[in-house]
Protein backbone atom coordinates (compact mmCIF):
# COMPACT_ATOMS: atom_id res chain seq x y z
CA UNK A 1 0.00 0.00 0.00
CA UNK A 2 2.83 2.40 0.83
CA UNK A 3 5.21 1.49 -1.99
CA UNK A 4 4.92 5.08 -3.22
CA UNK A 5 7.11 6.24 -0.33
CA UNK A 6 10.85 6.01 -0.78
CA UNK A 7 12.66 4.66 2.27
CA UNK A 8 14.88 1.72 3.10
CA UNK A 9 12.74 -1.16 4.34
CA UNK A 10 13.93 -3.90 6.72
CA UNK A 11 15.74 -6.77 5.07
CA UNK A 12 14.31 -9.26 7.58
CA UNK A 13 11.28 -8.53 9.76
CA UNK A 14 11.57 -11.75 11.78
CA UNK A 15 13.97 -10.20 14.31
CA UNK A 16 11.85 -7.18 15.23
CA UNK A 17 14.36 -5.22 17.37
CA UNK A 18 17.00 -5.58 14.66
CA UNK A 19 14.52 -4.74 11.90
CA UNK A 20 13.38 -1.58 13.67
CA UNK A 21 16.96 -0.52 14.31
CA UNK A 22 17.94 -1.21 10.71
CA UNK A 23 14.99 0.75 9.33
CA UNK A 24 15.32 3.81 11.51
CA UNK A 25 19.10 4.08 11.51
CA UNK A 26 19.45 3.40 7.78
CA UNK A 27 16.97 6.20 7.10
CA UNK A 28 18.78 8.72 9.28
CA UNK A 29 16.51 8.41 12.32
CA UNK A 30 18.97 7.34 15.00
CA UNK A 31 17.42 9.67 17.57
CA UNK A 32 14.03 8.11 16.91
CA UNK A 33 15.55 4.67 17.42
CA UNK A 34 16.91 5.75 20.81
CA UNK A 35 13.48 7.10 21.70
CA UNK A 36 11.59 3.91 20.78
CA UNK A 37 14.07 1.85 22.81
CA UNK A 38 13.41 4.08 25.82
CA UNK A 39 9.66 3.73 25.29
CA UNK A 40 10.05 -0.04 25.04
CA UNK A 41 11.85 -0.10 28.40
CA UNK A 42 8.99 1.76 30.12
CA UNK A 43 6.36 -0.28 28.28
CA UNK A 44 7.91 -3.54 29.49
CA UNK A 45 7.87 -2.32 33.09
CA UNK A 46 4.27 -1.10 32.90
CA UNK A 47 3.14 -4.30 31.19
CA UNK A 48 4.74 -6.46 33.87
CA UNK A 49 3.13 -4.36 36.60
CA UNK A 50 -0.29 -4.66 34.98
CA UNK A 51 -0.04 -8.37 34.17
CA UNK A 52 -0.15 -7.76 30.40
CA UNK A 53 1.77 -9.49 27.64
CA UNK A 54 5.19 -7.88 27.95
CA UNK A 55 6.22 -8.91 24.44
CA UNK A 56 3.16 -7.31 22.84
CA UNK A 57 3.78 -4.03 24.67
CA UNK A 58 7.45 -4.08 23.77
CA UNK A 59 6.73 -4.76 20.09
CA UNK A 60 4.17 -1.95 19.92
CA UNK A 61 6.62 0.43 21.56
CA UNK A 62 9.40 -0.48 19.15
CA UNK A 63 7.13 0.14 16.16
CA UNK A 64 5.13 3.15 17.34
CA UNK A 65 7.30 5.75 15.56
CA UNK A 66 8.53 3.69 12.62
CA UNK A 67 6.80 6.07 10.20
CA UNK A 68 9.38 8.72 11.11
CA UNK A 69 11.04 7.57 7.87
CA UNK A 70 8.26 9.42 5.95
CA UNK A 71 7.86 13.20 5.83
CA UNK A 72 4.64 14.40 7.52
CA UNK A 73 3.67 16.42 4.44
CA UNK A 74 3.90 13.25 2.37
CA UNK A 75 1.75 11.39 4.91
CA UNK A 76 -0.96 14.03 4.56
CA UNK A 77 -0.79 14.04 0.77
CA UNK A 78 -1.06 10.25 0.68
CA UNK A 79 -3.99 10.13 3.08
CA UNK A 80 -5.82 12.70 1.01
CA UNK A 81 -5.03 10.83 -2.20
CA UNK A 82 -6.63 7.73 -0.64
CA UNK A 83 -9.77 9.62 0.29
CA UNK A 84 -9.12 8.76 3.94
CA UNK A 85 -10.62 10.73 6.81
CA UNK A 86 -8.21 13.38 8.07
CA UNK A 87 -8.96 15.35 11.21
CA UNK A 88 -8.53 19.11 11.21
CA UNK A 89 -5.76 18.71 13.78
CA UNK A 90 -3.97 16.40 11.32
CA UNK A 91 -4.40 18.91 8.50
CA UNK A 92 -2.87 21.64 10.62
CA UNK A 93 -0.20 19.37 12.10
CA UNK A 94 0.45 16.48 9.67
CA UNK A 95 2.92 14.95 12.11
CA UNK A 96 -0.10 13.66 14.03
CA UNK A 97 -0.73 11.24 11.16
CA UNK A 98 2.41 9.33 12.06
CA UNK A 99 0.52 7.16 14.56
CA UNK A 100 -1.91 5.97 11.88
CA UNK A 101 0.81 5.51 9.26
CA UNK A 102 2.98 3.62 11.75
CA UNK A 103 0.16 1.11 12.17
CA UNK A 104 0.13 0.51 8.42
CA UNK A 105 3.90 0.10 8.28
CA UNK A 106 3.84 -2.28 11.24
CA UNK A 107 1.42 -4.50 9.34
CA UNK A 108 2.97 -4.20 5.90
CA UNK A 109 6.73 -3.97 6.52
CA UNK A 110 6.96 -5.83 9.84
CA UNK A 111 4.22 -8.47 9.41
CA UNK A 112 2.34 -7.53 12.57
CA UNK A 113 -1.17 -8.97 12.87
CA UNK A 114 -1.85 -8.73 16.62
CA UNK A 115 -4.62 -6.16 17.07
CA UNK A 116 -3.36 -5.35 20.57
CA UNK A 117 -0.11 -4.16 19.00
CA UNK A 118 -1.64 -2.42 15.99
CA UNK A 119 -4.23 -0.56 18.04
CA UNK A 120 -1.64 0.65 20.55
CA UNK A 121 0.54 1.95 17.73
CA UNK A 122 -2.38 3.67 16.01
CA UNK A 123 -3.37 5.79 19.02
CA UNK A 124 -0.09 6.22 20.89
CA UNK A 125 -0.08 10.01 20.44
CA UNK A 126 -3.73 10.88 20.99
CA UNK A 127 -5.18 7.80 22.67
CA UNK A 128 -8.89 7.17 21.92
CA UNK A 129 -12.15 6.39 23.66
CA UNK A 130 -12.41 3.05 25.46
CA UNK A 131 -8.68 2.29 25.17
CA UNK A 132 -7.34 -1.17 25.85
CA UNK A 133 -4.71 -1.65 28.57
CA UNK A 134 -2.17 -2.06 25.75
CA UNK A 135 -3.23 1.27 24.24
CA UNK A 136 -2.77 2.90 27.64
CA UNK A 137 0.63 1.33 28.29
CA UNK A 138 2.15 2.50 24.99
CA UNK A 139 0.50 5.93 25.25
CA UNK A 140 1.95 6.45 28.72
CA UNK A 141 5.34 4.96 27.92
CA UNK A 142 5.66 7.36 25.00
CA UNK A 143 4.82 10.35 27.18
CA UNK A 144 7.09 9.32 30.03
CA UNK A 145 9.96 8.79 27.57
CA UNK A 146 9.48 11.99 25.59
CA UNK A 147 12.31 12.78 23.21
CA UNK A 148 13.65 15.97 24.78
CA UNK A 149 16.62 16.62 27.03
CA UNK A 150 14.65 17.95 29.99
CA UNK A 151 12.18 16.15 32.22
CA UNK A 152 8.53 16.12 31.10
CA UNK A 153 6.67 18.87 33.00
CA UNK A 154 3.75 16.49 33.55
CA UNK A 155 5.84 13.63 34.98
CA UNK A 156 4.79 14.18 38.60
CA UNK A 157 1.10 14.29 37.65
CA UNK A 158 1.41 11.11 35.60
CA UNK A 159 3.30 9.30 38.33
CA UNK A 160 0.64 10.22 40.87
CA UNK A 161 -1.95 8.89 38.45
CA UNK A 162 -0.04 5.64 38.04
CA UNK A 163 -0.36 5.04 41.77
CA UNK A 164 -4.07 4.56 41.06
CA UNK A 165 -4.35 3.13 37.54
CA UNK A 166 -3.26 3.45 33.93
CA UNK A 167 -6.49 5.32 33.21
CA UNK A 168 -5.86 7.85 35.98
CA UNK A 169 -2.34 8.43 34.66
CA UNK A 170 -3.55 8.95 31.09
CA UNK A 171 -6.22 11.39 32.27
CA UNK A 172 -3.63 13.27 34.33
CA UNK A 173 -1.45 13.69 31.24
CA UNK A 174 -4.32 14.85 29.03
CA UNK A 175 -5.64 17.27 31.66
CA UNK A 176 -2.16 18.70 32.28
CA UNK A 177 -1.40 19.29 28.62
CA UNK A 178 -4.82 20.59 27.60
CA UNK A 179 -5.43 22.77 30.65
CA UNK A 180 -1.88 24.09 30.35
CA UNK A 181 -2.32 25.15 26.73
CA UNK A 182 0.22 22.65 25.43
CA UNK A 183 -2.21 21.35 22.79
CA UNK A 184 -3.58 24.16 20.63
CA UNK A 185 -5.58 22.03 18.20
CA UNK A 186 -6.66 18.85 19.97
CA UNK A 187 -7.30 15.76 17.92
CA UNK A 188 -10.88 14.47 18.23
CA UNK A 189 -9.55 11.12 19.47
CA UNK A 190 -7.85 12.96 22.34
CA UNK A 191 -11.07 14.75 23.26
CA UNK A 192 -12.98 11.48 23.13
CA UNK A 193 -10.32 9.79 25.25
CA UNK A 194 -10.51 12.57 27.84
CA UNK A 195 -14.28 12.25 28.08
CA UNK A 196 -14.11 8.46 28.38
CA UNK A 197 -11.31 8.54 30.95
CA UNK A 198 -13.06 11.15 33.05
CA UNK A 199 -16.14 8.94 33.23
CA UNK A 200 -14.11 5.80 33.92
CA UNK A 201 -12.13 7.51 36.68
CA UNK A 202 -15.13 9.22 38.19
CA UNK A 203 -13.59 12.63 37.60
Amino acid sequence: MLECFSYLRPSDANDLPAAVRETLVANGKSATYEHVCAVADVARALAAREGLCVQACEDAALLHDVSAVIRPADMLAWMQSQGAWVAEAERQHPFLLHQRISRILAAEDFAQTDERILSAIECHTTLKADPSPYDLVVFLADKISWDRADDPPYRAAVERGLERSLAHAALAYIDFTMDGGMILCPHPWLLQAREWLAAACGA
